[in-house]
């Protein structure tokens, strides 16, 4: 089973969202479709918020307690791998399109909103349950949003 520090858990994370969301950017800028130079830039926006997000609770003097606590999860290492092979997925595949992108972008959504689901449910300490449950909404308001960007672009066509 692996063991790691909440705070370690945040600063993998929002270090992914972060790359994402410059990769989103860079993609937007060289995008030639208008509808899916949209989609980029509705992602961009939200990695970009999650990011914030992530880097608020860092930043928070008061969350020390919650950032240093202690976690046992056998998944930890799973969603690094996850993480690791998204970015090495997009890095190295010269081809990728914007499509490609969005595709891997949620299929990471589903494995972060799992493992934040079990993080939740698997904690005894209160806090804890309250951060994963915060990353659970951040994550679901994310999907629907996108959802939603995704239907009124189809529908504007």
């Amino acid at each position: 089973m692996a063991y790691s520090q909440v705070g370690e858990l945040v600063e993998m994370i929002r270090k992914f969202h972060s790359e994402m969301a410059e990769l989103c950017e860079d993609m937007r800028d060289n995008e030639d479709d208008p509808r899916l130079e949209l989609i980029l830039d509705h992602i961009h926006y939200h990695e970009k918020s999650v990011c914030q997000a992530l880097s608020a609770y860092q930043d928070d003097d008061s969350a020390d307690g919650l950032l240093n606590t202690w976690l046992q999860y056998t998944s930890t290492d799973e969603l690094k791998r996850t993480l690791r092979g998204a970015i090495e997925e997009v890095d190295t595949n010269e081809e990728l399109t914007a499509e490609k992108l969005i595709e891997v972008m949620m299929k990471v959504d589903q494995r972060l909103l799992e493992f934040y689901k079990q993080g939740r449910e698997e904690s005894s300490v209160p806090r804890v349950k309250e951060f994963f449950d915060s990353l659970v909404q951040l994550v679901e308001g994310k999907e629907h949003d996108f959802a939603k960007g995704v239907l009124e672009l189809r529908d504007g066509q």
